[in-house]
């Protein structure tokens, strides 16, 4: 008999990101739900609304910017591996040319 293969590499992450959404969108629609039939007048649900939109926005942004950040400084480390690279490609380019020209010199001796 066969043993499933129960490694789901892949799957575990894409899981994770779901569960996360579901509790976002969940916890977001259970607190509109919270104040659209909490004991308070329209005005007063429309403010609070209002007020959660608010504040998820503020905090939205807020991760926007971290994000942007992060990806600078990622950018940034890019760049300097890159030029890193670019200085060792150089350098061993430079080796190469002069062991031919060196091998060169000693085989027309």
């Amino acid at each position: 008999m066969k043993k499933k293969d129960t490694n789901h590499n892949g799957n575990n992450k894409a899981g994770v990101g779901k569960v996360f959404t579901g509790l976002v969108v969940g916890s977001v629609v259970g607190a509109t739900v919270g104040l659209l039939i909490a004991p308070a007048s329209g005005e007063e649900t429309i403010r609070k609304i209002k007020g959660e939109a608010k504040g998820i926005q503020k905090r939205a942004r807020k991760a926007v910017g971290k994000l942007e950040d992060k990806a600078r400084g990622l950018e940034d480390k890019a760049r300097g591996v890159v030029k890193d690279v670019n200085a060792v490609k150089e350098d061993v380019t430079a080796s190469i040319d002069e062991h031919i020209t060196s091998r060169r010199k000693n085989s027309s001796s």
